[in-house]
This record gives C-alpha cells, structure tokens and sequence, in this order.
C-alpha cells in the first residue's frame, strides 16, 4: 500500500509555497520534466496532480478550472496505473469526482474525461479497501469508508451512508492522522457539512467525534 507519508506533507508544503508565489510557472515546469524524465515514476505524476489541485481555488477561469480537474484525474490515473497499490492517488482521483457530483462549477467539469465516471469513483472506494486489509487498524482506514457516506448522502441514502460510517468503525483506529491530514480531511468536512445542512443530528455527532480525534486541530464555528 503507498500510503500517506512525511514526504507528502514536504510535497504539499512546497507546492502550496510554490503556487503562491513568482516561481508558480517554473515549479509548473519542474513538474512536467520531472515526468518526461522519469516516465515510470508513478510519484512524479501525482506530484503534478497535487499541483492541479493547489491551483485550482486560484483561477477564476472556468476553463482553466476544467484544465486543472482533467489533469488531477488523468495523473493520477497515470500513477495508479504504474502502482496499482497507489492508495493516495486512488483518494485523490475519487475524492475529486465524488465532490463533483455536488458542490462545482458547471462549467469547469462540463466534458470531464468519460472514461473516470462518478461510478469508477466508488469503485475506487472499494478498491483502496482492499488494498488496507492487510495494515493493522489504522486512523487511514476510515477515509474510503466516509467518501462512500458522502456518495450516499448526495443520492440522499442516509441509511446506507452511516452504515458505511459504522463498517468502518474495526478497521480504523481512533488517533490523530499522522501525514497529509490537510487533503485527507477534505471528505470528513464535505460530509460533515451535508449531515449539518439537513440536520441528521446522530451522524453530525459522529462526525464530529471522528473529526476532532483524526484531525486535532480542526475548529468548529456554526452558529
């Protein structure tokens, strides 16, 4: 399993840095050779899709937004297919195209690549569950577990959504996610802002919970 490491923190701080500042083209650039030079190195494709995504809440364009999900989804695919154990870049990929289904820009996913449907997605979900059965029970283990919630709760399935959250519960183990919490956290909070929207009170409970223990630093501010 290439799971979530310190290097990918280092990587997304560096791009973040990188984005937000003068070298963002050059960094763009580096990215692209690094993946023309290494053409096997499934971690220089999802380099340039950790990139795309940093990106993307910076571009007001639409069609510039559409650039930036086709490449997150197309690298990604790309590293998936050289590490077909790439656990990251399974999140990444279906995180990204189960958050389209509600919350986007119309424009910008408007002729999305075809061949990476919403199904695929959730087909993902499944497969990154596979693939953590052997770790010993792990705060990781629950992320495939809430991005299948959220699916359910956008079909409006509220019943099949916490049974995914309580299928998790002798998988996971409840402590602080280690590394690369900043883009793990993306689905916890989607969720937990849909269970609040409609007031399902037991699971914005749970979530809660879950929330606070995974990601320590997390604050909450409804009103």
């Amino acid at each position: 399993m290439r799971g979530p490491t310190k290097k990918d923190d280092e990587l997304l701080q560096t791009i973040q840095i990188g984005v937000n500042t003068s070298v963002r083209n050059r960094l763009a650039e580096h990215l692209n050779q690094s993946i023309l030079n290494n053409p096997n190195d499934a971690e220089a494709r999802f380099a340039f899709a950790l990139f795309h995504w940093v990106l993307m809440p910076l571009v007001g364009d639409s069609q510039l937004k559409h650039k930036c999900l086709v490449e997150i989804i197309e690298r990604s695919s790309q590293s998936i297919e050289l590490n077909n154990e790439h656990w990251l870049a399974l999140f990444f990929r279906s995180m990204v195209r189960l958050m389209m289904n509600d919350d986007a820009d119309e424009m910008a996913t408007y002729l999305l690549p075809t061949d990476y449907s919403g199904q695929d997605a959730l087909d993902d979900q499944h497969r990154m569950i596979k693939i953590q059965e052997p770790i010993v029970p792990s705060p990781y283990c629950a992320i495939p577990y809430v991005q299948l919630a959220y699916a359910s709760v956008i079909d409006d399935n509220l019943d099949l959504a916490m049974a995914a959250l309580q299928d998790a519960v002798s998988s996971v183990l409840f402590a602080p996610i280690p590394h690369f919490g900043a883009m793990l956290r993306y689905p916890f909070l989607a969720l937990y802002k849909k269970a609040y929207s409609i007031r399902y009170k037991e699971m914005v409970s749970l979530l809660r919970d879950w929330i606070v223990t995974f990601f320590p630093s997390q604050r909450f501010n409804e009103r």
